[in-house]
């Protein structure tokens, strides 16, 4: 959560994952940055958090490949016969 004033930017996170680490680093590299005030906060902290999602979304893109490959591998040994999905009469 980020409160956001004309002078002033404050931060309120929770949970172990603090963004304005990364967001302050950045800031640091880009010197043009802090001069745009509490906006530039704004913006390097949302940056942090967009980019922690897009390698989350691109990690379950990877999981979710690797379960289809082996759910649907004709090589899997525990797929039941066409027989074990009919009823039994």
């Amino acid at each position: 959560m980020i409160f956001l004033g004309s002078s002033f930017a404050l931060t309120v996170r929770h949970g172990a994952n603090d963004p304005t680490v990364e967001a302050a680093r950045r800031l640091v590299e880009q010197p043009d940055m802090p001069q745009l005030g509490p906006v530039s906060v704004l913006h390097a902290v949302t940056d942090v958090v967009v980019d922690a999602y897009e390698q989350a979304a691109a990690q379950v893109r990877t999981d979710l490949t690797e379960l289809e490959k082996r759910v649907f591998s004709p090589a899997r040994e525990d797929r039941p016969d066409r027989g074990d999905l009919l009823p039994q009469t």
